[in-house]
């Protein structure tokens, strides 16, 4: 069971436009940090305590929202 958690909300991109990433499914294309991949398998995490982020880029402000140990990849690696 994957752990690590974006809310339901969450905005993707696939190749067919931006989707909440509860309503993406098998087949669909989304892009990562190494291209473009098909989605192999979706999750049903349950209900979590979700945390509130921003991260201060050079070019602004990010906003998300995830459990406190979701990964999230910088230019140093991966970092909870």
């Amino acid at each position: 069971m994957n752990k690590f958690t974006f809310t339901g909300e969450t905005i993707v991109l696939c190749r067919d436009g931006e989707k909440r990433i509860d309503e993406v499914v098998i087949g669909d294309e989304v892009v990562t940090s190494e291209g473009w991949r098909k989605v192999l398998k979706t999750f049903d995490n349950g209900i979590k305590i979700i945390n509130d982020y921003s991260m201060q880029l050079d070019t602004g402000v990010v906003y998300l929202s995830a459990t406190s140990d979701h990964k999230i990849k910088t230019v140093s690696g991966w970092k909870r």
